[in-house]
């Protein structure tokens, strides 16, 4: 099933409030989800099959490879729980056009 703009909506407000509030206690994380960019949508990955992914974006190649070996199950998990979404896949990514370092969470 497709993701619609209204439940596109729901997500995104999801993500930056309720959800972020579960990091309240690691600033870095929680100002991560706060102020990310995120894209939502479906992508086919096989000839009728869907699969809806939101994609969740960082500064650097380095948070991203902390975010996926030591957050993203977790991540993941908490997300879709909150939003009842069990059909939503998470991914990071870095920020296009973005080659800063930052420290790590």
């Amino acid at each position: 099933m497709k993701i619609d703009q209204k439940e596109v909506e729901r997500i995104e407000h999801v993500w930056r409030n309720d959800f972020a509030q579960l990091y309240e206690d690691r600033p870095r994380l929680y100002n991560l989800l706060k102020s990310c960019t995120l894209d939502i949508g479906t992508i086919e990955i096989e000839p009728g099959i869907d699969m809806n992914v939101m994609v969740f974006y960082v500064q650097n190649e380095t948070l991203q490879s902390w975010i996926e070996e030591k957050m993203l199950f977790e991540l993941q998990d908490r997300f879709a729980e909150l939003a009842g979404l069990e059909t939503l896949t998470l991914a990071v990514d870095v920020e296009p056009n973005n080659n800063t370092e930052d420290e790590i969470l």
